[in-house]
């Protein structure tokens, strides 16, 4: 969001834009570096748009970009203070639509590990500690078991539930 109301400001500043209120030509000229610096910044803008402001309205879009290039005040429809408020209630419903979108996911995804642990604590061979922690001896040292107060050196793969490898002291060839 931030990025795109950086991408409006230097728009606003940038885009050589008509400021007459006629239907723009449906193919303008594209033969001076202006028209074609004017097209390029109205072609990267609006692809930038489309990604950030799904929901962004064309024609109030365009007209604010060419009120704003044409630096008069009085053919403003809205004061700085309306529009930083429009933005912040934006801004706003964002981080509501994003945050529950995140609830969900984190909700699926502890369910999902809930049942990986109770699958997986039924396999043979895995061990459940008190704390919850899963583990799978798959080759067992000789000498001394270790305790507590011992330091050890041991080789382990982290995966997620997924089979994805995250961490592994065998892939990087030295045990921790």
């Amino acid at each position: 969001m931030n990025k795109t109301l950086i991408a409006l400001a230097v728009a606003g500043a940038l885009v050589g834009c008509s400021t007459q209120q006629d239907a723009a030509p449906e193919n303008p000229a594209l033969e001076t570096t202006d028209e074609k610096v004017s097209y390029g910044m109205g072609l990267v803008m609006g692809e930038r748009m489309g990604n950030d402001l799904p929901d962004l309205q064309m024609d109030q879009f365009l007209q604010g970009i060419q009120h704003g290039h044409a630096g008069d005040e009085e053919q403003t429809r809205m004061t700085r203070e309306e529009i930083q408020e429009a933005l912040m209630a934006y801004q706003t419903k964002l981080q509501e639509q994003e945050a529950a979108q995140s609830e969900e996911l984190a909700k699926k995804n502890r369910e999902a590990g809930e049942e990986f642990l109770a699958e997986n604590a039924k396999r043979d061979g895995v061990k459940t500690t008190e704390s919850g922690l899963q583990y799978e001896i798959l080759e067992e040292g000789n000498g001394e078991k270790p305790t507590a107060e011992d330091r050890v050196r041991v080789h382990y793969t982290g995966e997620l539930i997924s089979g994805e490898v995250f961490d592994s002291s065998r892939e990087r060839g030295e045990p921790v």
